[in-house]
């Protein structure tokens, strides 16, 4: 072969290197991304919080040890100061602050069921215009975390298979992220007792 094919056959794979190499830091950056965006859903849902405590406390009869729960979560959560960063590099917290949306979206959830024993505050259209918001974020939450964890396992999947390997061992030195899993807390059927 001739000096100018030797010169395409570099050039190209040269070309198809940087290429590939470059997909590490644009999957790190879409893991930081969809980790913000879940980080963002869940900040919205705590500041939905107060609000529906409020109109659940104006109601004239309420389950009281409910929205007592209901108000421990939160600033449990609240406690807990994480960043996308911390997410893709603190396991131990992320999984704190996991634990404790988990256990936050469970007391929401038996809060906004014990509301159907009191046709009062059902009847609100504060509280109906709340519960359909914490509804609302609920689903975007469940979409946030569904891109965080496909984002891990893409990202995953490139520093631990052929080019990404060779290229992550050679330029970046990255660790596998620990996905999302959910609390053992969160597998079980919330149980919700009208006393």
């Amino acid at each position: 072969m001739n000096k100018f094919v030797w010169a395409i056959i570099i050039i190209v794979i040269a070309g198809l290197s940087i290429n590939s190499i470059n997909n590490i830091p644009k999957s790190e950056a879409e893991v930081e991304a969809s980790a913000s965006q879940l980080l963002n859903q869940y900040k919205r849902r705590s500041e939905l919080v107060p609000q529906i405590v409020e109109v659940v406390k104006g109601a004239a009869n309420y389950e009281k040890t409910t929205l007592e729960n209901v108000i421990k979560e939160r600033a449990k959560v609240g406690t807990i100061k994480i960043s996308a960063q911390d997410l893709k590099n603190n396991p131990n917290l992320t999984k704190q602050f996991f634990n404790a949306q988990t256990n936050m979206g469970s007391a929401l959830t038996k809060l906004l069921a014990v509301s159907e024993r009191y046709p009062e505050l059902k009847a609100t259209q504060n509280f109906s215009t709340l519960q359909s918001q914490i509804e609302g974020n609920e689903n975007r939450i469940s979409v946030a975390r569904r891109d965080y964890i496909n984002s891990v396992r893409n990202f995953n999947i490139l520093i631990t298979t052929f080019p990404g390997l060779m290229w992550n061992k050679i330029f970046f030195s990255h660790e596998k992220l620990t996905n999302y899993t959910e609390s053992d807390s969160i597998k079980e059927t919330p149980k919700i007792a009208f006393n």
